[in-house]
């Protein structure tokens, strides 16, 4: 019996967070998909369907900098929430690529909101990511996601879904920079 899981890619081409979108980080999912992801599934007989790249609006300015673009974010973390949750109802294995931390928001809370406390989060970064908007020495989100995801960020960036991650299910590994707040 093949159990091979299909895989669902998504791309998030958003770069709000680290440079107030200039080009950088949006051109990874692309990049990722030029460099091979693509063959090395055909090659290696591993289905997958390619959801291509999610809309990302018009950067609209910092309103607040203690969230800068928070409502960009917010509006592509909803969207690759839809795209991941599609994924995860077909029962394909959703394979996100992007630039920004900030995109991963709205796929982990897709998959929080369909496995519940039965799942785990291993966070591989250099960087806790635990910021809240009280905090931030930065105001970039993309160093805020953990308490998106378990409900200690900001209102609509935590509405995205319906559950949240208990903090006893992560572990951040690889980390070396912690902002003084954050601990």
């Amino acid at each position: 019996m093949n159990t091979q899981k299909h895989i669902g890619i998504v791309g998030v081409r958003i770069d709000f967070s680290a440079f107030g979108h200039e080009a950088g980080s949006r051109q990874g999912p692309d990049a990722i998909r030029s460099a091979g992801l693509l063959r090395a599934f055909d090659k290696h007989a591993i289905p997958y369907q390619d959801y291509g790249n999610v809309e990302i609006p018009p950067g609209q300015g910092v309103a607040d900098p203690r969230l800068k673009h928070r409502a960009e974010i917010a509006t592509v973390a909803k969207a690759v929430h839809a795209e991941v949750a599609t994924c995860l109802e077909r029962e394909q294995f959703p394979v996100v690529i992007g630039g920004d931390h900030s995109g991963s928001i709205g796929p982990l809370q897709a998959a929080i909101d369909r496995y519940g406390d039965e799942l785990g989060l291993l966070y591989i970064d250099a960087h806790a990511d635990a910021n809240t908007e009280h905090t931030t020495p930065s105001g970039n989100i993309h160093g805020m996601v953990i308490p998106q995801i378990t409900a200690g960020g900001t209102r609509d960036l935590m509405d995205i879904g319906k559950m949240k991650m208990p903090f006893r299910n992560i572990m951040l590994l690889g980390v070396k920079d912690v902002d003084g707040a954050e601990w």
